[in-house]
């Protein structure tokens, strides 16, 4: 970047607080590089002097266009510097990382120039003045000491705006007042067989409709054909023969409908360390991070070291999960396979991950049932309720489903397999809620009604109506 466009970039509400908070030392930093000073670059420090005198809230269009017309530009040039500016401020905390660093950077820069100034031949004076200016050269240094006073409501007020939304509006509502997945660590986990890579497909494909730029990293059998067939079915509501047959059909809907927004790396399990995974993806451009699953990461600890193995790595995803949402599979422990409800104790291999991650949602199947079906459980949750339950059928085209617990009731005691689809469901829901008003409706009109003061109470007729769902 150029000197003004660097200025331009002061501006993002991501950069702004560190530049307020050292715009002396940025400031003379300008004013020895620019080109003859404020006369060569006047839009510049008139910028600077903005930052210094306004907040962030106050500087708006009509602001910026009042410098435009001070500065005598043209229509065509006011746009243009206001396109520049509007881009910056667009910019993620992600894209913000190289401004930081320059930030700091600069304001190193002019300590070092007021130091040899101050104390030209006096090295150990240079150093004692360089140490007390406490310039932090590190972005990514996390040990800070901050009051009140030093926190950026500006970041923290588009944080807490960034929220994915997941496919059910139940869950959704469980955050307040985001209603949906804001940068932080989830879990998803269910005995095998249950869908817990159906559910990160699921999840990858709708937060990518709405812009997100999503990663899969797929540790095991799963093949990037599958990857395809599954979500194309997700996303199309076919059967996963359907979209296997027109493998074609199934790539082209999954280009269309998402482009460059995910992305996959598939890899044999216990090959990749949860360190190589990190240096891999740290720097990649990303929304979403979904690892399939935890127990697949190479670990050459030995066995009696699983519990710290396994917290290492949730250690590790947390400081992704800073600026990302990281959705990890895992595995409940094997007595938990079949239990109705799983909890936050059933977590395998490490209780560490327990107390690291920050929400967990968990997938059990109706115990002897031989649909697949059972009960979502957010056992859980930092950031919203603890402990609501679903209930769910897992589709044909490998959909999870939350269905009433009437439905559910119907169809998990059902004998033999059936592999349902959208509209079956559908049409079971719409019955049982047609029953559902019939019953409350014949109820209402058994009630007995208001006497007036003086009139013998009726007996209610003994009547029973059975509700055919539960």
């Amino acid at each position: 970047m150029n000197q003004i466009d660097i200025v331009f970039s002061f501006l993002n509400q991501y950069c702004f607080k560190s530049a307020k908070d050292n715009i002396e030392l940025l400031s003379s930093y300008f004013r020895r590089n620019v080109p003859g000073g404020r006369v060569g670059n006047p839009l510049l420090f008139d910028l600077l002097d903005t930052i210094k005198f306004h907040e962030f809230e106050d500087i708006d269009v009509p602001m910026i266009q009042e410098l435009m017309i001070k500065e005598n530009k043209t229509p065509a040039e006011a746009s243009m510097i206001l396109q520049e500016i509007m881009k910056y401020k667009s910019y993620t905390k992600e894209q913000t990382i190289p401004t930081r660093r320059i930030i700091s950077d600069l304001c190193s820069s002019a300590i070092l120039n007021r130091a040899t100034e101050l104390f030209a031949n006096e090295p150990t004076k240079q150093m004692e003045y360089i140490k007390k200016s406490n310039v932090q050269v590190d972005v990514e240094d996390l040990l800070l000491s901050k009051t009140f006073l030093d926190l950026d409501e500006n970041t923290m007020v588009a944080d807490s705006n960034i929220a994915w939304k997941t496919p059910w509006p139940e869950i959704n509502d469980c955050f307040q007042p985001i209603q949906g997945w804001s940068p932080a660590l989830y879990c998803v986990s269910s005995a095998p067989g249950i869908g817990k890579s159906l559910c990160l497909h699921q999840l990858a494909v709708c937060m990518a409709g709405q812009g997100a730029k999503v990663h899969i990293l797929v540790l095991g059998d799963l093949s990037e054909k599958d990857l395809c067939v599954r979500m194309a079915s997700i996303v199309s509501g076919e059967p996963f023969e359907v979209c296997a047959k027109n493998l074609k059909e199934s790539l082209g809907l999954l280009r269309r409908q998402f482009g460059d927004r995910i992305s996959m790396t598939v890899m044999p399990s216990a090959v990749v360390s949860p360190e190589q995974y990190i240096e891999f993806i740290k720097d990649g451009d990303f929304d979403i991070l979904i690892v399939d699953y935890d127990g697949n990461f190479k670990n050459d600890r030995v066995l009696d070291s699983m519990y710290l193995a396994g917290g290492e790595l949730y250690d590790s995803l947390t400081l992704l999960s800073k600026e990302k949402v990281v959705i990890v599979a895992s595995q409940p422990k094997v007595y938990s396979w079949n239990q109705e409800i799983i909890g936050l104790g059933d977590l395998s291999e490490s209780s560490r991950k327990a107390h690291i991650i920050d929400f967990l949602l968990t997938f059990s199947r109706a115990p002897g049932s031989n649909q697949a079906c059972g009960i979502m459980n957010i056992a859980k949750n930092r950031r919203g309720r603890v402990g609501d339950k679903f209930y769910y059928v897992r589709l044909n085209n490998g959909r999870f489903k939350i269905i009433p617990k009437g439905v559910y009731e119907y169809i998990k005691d059902l004998p033999e397999h059936h592999e349902w689809s959208d509209s079956e469901i559908d049409r079971l829901v719409d019955g049982y809620k047609a029953q559902l008003t019939t019953i409350n409706n014949t109820m209402a009109t058994m009630m007995p009604q208001q006497q007036g003061p003086t009139t013998k109470p009726q007996a209610s007729p003994k009547k029973t109506v059975k509700n055919p769902f539960t």
